[in-house]
């Protein structure tokens, strides 16, 4: 059966927008939802690397292999911030159930880990760890 190329277009066009249209609403929900889970992990790492490039003294801590610091501090600032996450998927946390699903998480992650991150670098740089890596 042979059909020409311009029908077999229009074909596939009206099918893709009529998914479109159909698919619409769960797609986008589905989108912000991992938009959203995304930002979780993105945000302390953020505060960390703009913490680093401010408070970079002397040695660039990038050439270590693993720079343990930022990831404890990583860590911790995720872990810290479960209880105010509010994804709308799966979990809802306690301090955000009490804030009426209010998802502060974001902020306090990004706030943890840019301390935790320059207090701990702090301390590094005044140890005599950090002077014999010099």
């Amino acid at each position: 059966m042979k059909v020409r190329r311009s029908y077999l277009v229009a074909i596939a066009s009206a099918v893709t927008f009529a998914l479109s249209v159909v698919g619409f609403a769960v797609f986008y929900q589905f989108y912000e939802s991992f938009l959203l889970l995304l930002d979780y992990w993105i945000t302390p790492w953020l505060a960390i690397m703009i913490v680093h490039s401010f408070t970079r003294v002397g040695r660039d801590m990038s050439n270590l292999p693993v720079n343990r610091w930022a990831v404890l501090s990583y860590i911790l600032a995720i872990a810290v911030s479960v209880p105010f996450m509010d994804p709308g998927v799966l979990f809802e946390g306690p301090v955000s159930r009490v804030l009426g699903g209010v998802d502060i998480s974001y902020y306090v992650s990004f706030v943890i880990a840019a301390l935790l991150y320059y207090f701990t670098m702090a301390r590094y740089r005044n140890s005599t760890e950090y002077s014999a890596a010099k």
